[in-house]
């Protein structure tokens, strides 16, 4: 996920004229006209983030202090607004990231198919690192003193403790006062639409378009469900690595794939005679830019 982040705001870094960096969740309604957010976000020259010490404190790992000191850990939201100042630090950053890679992990989740050594697998030091690195990287940089402390969304978390022992912390969906329970099911069950039409679109328009055909440069974020990790296709990396050259069909289905609309996207790029399976459904990370 951070790596996504950091090539969204490298790309839109190239465009001088970008003042505001805004991270969102596809899931994000807006609440007011696009005037208001825009006046809003331009009315303080400060990055609106919570930023917060972590007291628990579990997910830090005692290995990183000699670059980051326990009293510099933050945890916050990732959905954030950045300036291009901040923006700029993030993408430069080449000392708190390497740490975050090595010591900040997500424990992997109980696999039934691995029996007991699930018990050892889940004694692995857990880290969300989405949720501490910017927060962290600014603290360290002394710019806590350029954030509002607050996100531009709003976030209702399940609180129930009997659920969280099974499912986790997860934010709570919005829904009708009338939603059915069919309609319930049916999005648990699997995705909305087939998508087979909205396939066939793409395709007959792009053709056999690749990545490498695109006349500006581009990023597009997806995210392997097999692996369980972003895939990032960008043409600034075609060159150095020939398997993102994918049809550029093919990427475009993947990103717009979304469990309870779209369906996941399979697809082999035969074109290098090279596997390139994914099961890619969409990255619930958005940039959005503001001029």
């Amino acid at each position: 996920m951070i790596a996504a982040e950091i090539l969204l705001f490298g790309e839109a870094l190239e465009d001088v004229a970008n003042q505001r960096f805004v991270l969102r969740s596809d899931s994000c309604v807006p609440l007011h006209n696009f005037s208001y957010i825009y006046n809003y976000v331009m009315s303080s020259s400060r990055n609106f983030m919570d930023s917060l010490v972590d007291v628990k404190g579990d997910r830090y790992h005692p290995k990183m202090s000699s670059i980051i000191p326990k009293d510099k850990w933050r945890k916050g939201s990732k959905w954030i607004a950045l300036v291009r100042r901040q923006a700029e630090v993030v993408v430069d950053d080449d000392i708190i990231l390497p740490v975050f890679k090595k010591y900040c992990k997500r424990r992997p989740p109980i696999d039934p198919a691995k029996g007991k050594q699930n018990i050892k697998l889940q004694k692995q030091h857990n880290c969300i690192p989405d949720e501490h690195y910017v927060q962290t990287l600014l603290a360290m940089g002394e710019f806590e003193g350029e954030l509002e402390r607050r996100t531009l969304t709003y976030t209702s978390w399940n609180e129930s403790k009997a659920k969280m022992e099974k499912t986790g912390w997860h934010p709570v969906t919005f829904r009708g006062r009338f939603a059915s329970a069919r309609e319930t099911m049916v999005a648990v069950s699997g995705p909305k639409y087939g998508g087979k039409y909205l396939h066939s679109l793409i395709k007959e328009n792009l053709g056999g378009t690749r990545l490498r055909h695109t006349l500006t440069n581009v990023v597009i974020p997806t995210f392997d469900i097999k692996r369980l990790q972003p895939t990032i296709f960008s043409s600034f990396e075609v060159k150095n690595k020939p398997s993102l050259d994918a049809l550029l069909s093919d990427i475009c289905i993947s990103t717009s794939a979304a469990p309870t609309f779209l369906p996941a996207h399979h697809f082999v790029n035969e074109f290098l005679m090279e596997k390139l399976e994914n099961s890619i459904s969409l990255m619930d990370v958005w940039l959005l830019i503001i001029r």
